[in-house]
Order: C-alpha cells, then sequence, then structure tokens
C-alpha cells in the first residue's frame, strides 16, 4: 500500500504543477502515451475524449464499466460490522483534490460488481517533467449511489490488468474460458446440462482457449 501512497502523491504534486483547467479535449492511444513527442506536450490534467487502451479496447465519456475484484492486497476496517475488507489498488473515493489534505482512501470491496460511468478522462505524467510517458486517469460515477459518489482510477492500464475494472462488453478472456469450460463439465456430470449444451459450448470456448 506504501507504494499506492506515494504513487498518488506523485500525481497530485505534478497535477499542481503542471495542471491547468478547461484543456482541449482530444482522443488519445496507448501508443501516443508512450511517445515522448507526443506527452512532452501534454500538460497534466488535459482531458480526453476516449481512451484506445494497451488491449486495443475503446474507452470514451459515457461508457459504463464493471468494478472487478480487488487485489490491492490492503484491508479496511469497518467499524460498524468490526470486520476488515479488502480494497482496491487503483480506485479512490472521491477526486484527487478532495484526498490533499487526508491522503488516498481506497475503495473497498463491498462494491464490487457495480457498474460505473466514465464521467471524465484525463492524463498526467509518470515522472515530474513532460518529457515521460503518460497515464491515463477516469473519474467515474456509481450510479446507484448518490449524485457525489464518485470515485477515480488512478491508472487505467494497471486496473484493466489487474482487472479491478471491467469493459462491460469485454472479450472473455483465455481464463475464464478454462473456467466456465470446467464449470459446464461439472454440471454435465451433475446432469443439470444435456451433452449436447455441453458440446455447443466447449466448441465455442475451444476456439477461445486455443487461440494464439
Amino acid at each position: 500500500m506504501k507504494k499506492n501512497t506515494y504513487l498518488i502523491i506523485l500525481v497530485l504534486l505534478s497535477s499542481f504543477i503542471f495542471s491547468k483547467k478547461d484543456k482541449i479535449l482530444e482522443d488519445v492511444t496507448y501508443n501516443q502515451t508512450q511517445d515522448i513527442s507526443y506527452t512532452k506536450k501534454i500538460k497534466n490534467g488535459t482531458n480526453f475524449n476516449s481512451y484506445l487502451t494497451k488491449s486495443g479496447s475503446l474507452i470514451s465519456l459515457g461508457d459504463t464499466l464493471i468494478l472487478g475484484s480487488p487485489i490491492g492486497g490492503g484491508q479496511s476496517y469497518n467499524e460498524l460490522t468490526g470486520s476488515t475488507q479488502g480494497v482496491y489498488s487503483t480506485i479512490i473515493v472521491g477526486n484527487m483534490t478532495t484526498q490533499m489534505l487526508t491522503g488516498p482512501q481506497f475503495l473497498t470491496a463491498n462494491f464490487m460488481g457495480n457498474y460505473i460511468i466514465v464521467e471524465k478522462i484525463y492524463a498526467y505524467h509518470a515522472k515530474m517533467t513532460r518529457k515521460s510517458p503518460i497515464n491515463i486517469l477516469a473519474v467515474v460515477k456509481d450510479p446507484d449511489l448518490a449524485a457525489f459518489a464518485r470515485r477515480t482510477i488512478s491508472g487505467m492500464e494497471k486496473a484493466l490488468e489487474f482487472g479491478e475494472i471491467k469493459l462491460l462488453n469485454a472479450p472473455i478472456t483465455r481464463k475464464e474460458a478454462i473456467a466456465k469450460l470446467k464449470e459446464a463439465k461439472d454440471l454435465l456430470d451433475l446432469e443439470i446440462i444435456s451433452q449436447e449444451e455441453y458440446d455447443k459450448l466447449k466448441a465455442e470456448l475451444t476456439l477461445i482457449i486455443t487461440k494464439k
């Protein structure tokens, strides 16, 4: 958790130095975020209409994402229940400015599976200089909660890599396909699904599992 805290502090400091309100809205791709000839022109806080991820998925303003499983390893104590729960490593409660005095408060696991809507996509430099790659952040809103229930994804690529956020219509991964096929085999053995249903699903999942 210390590493994550240092990262947030770096974001806050660099945003304070370089930020400027009402930047020009444009689109950005992962490849551009790693291209110094492009990133040196980008100020911290620059807003974007959309972001094309490393895997080729497009995330735009207004898109719906899903909160996956937190893998941060940290724990948060709930005084009401007297229990601890896992916390996300890339998702912060509120926005960066509200965390400057109190430090980052990471979202707890009880929100797992909630839908979130992308309200803002913006950039910050990985180092205290424009001659460095940029990371993409997003401010998102949970429509099932109060109007002020916003969260900040502190690094889009890390959040996707860790599975802490998922795209609404994301294609199933090889790992997920294997798990789904194993589950289907158990259902077949329990005679909950038919051989025909299993064979059809197996054929579909095999294409994903064997795809190079």
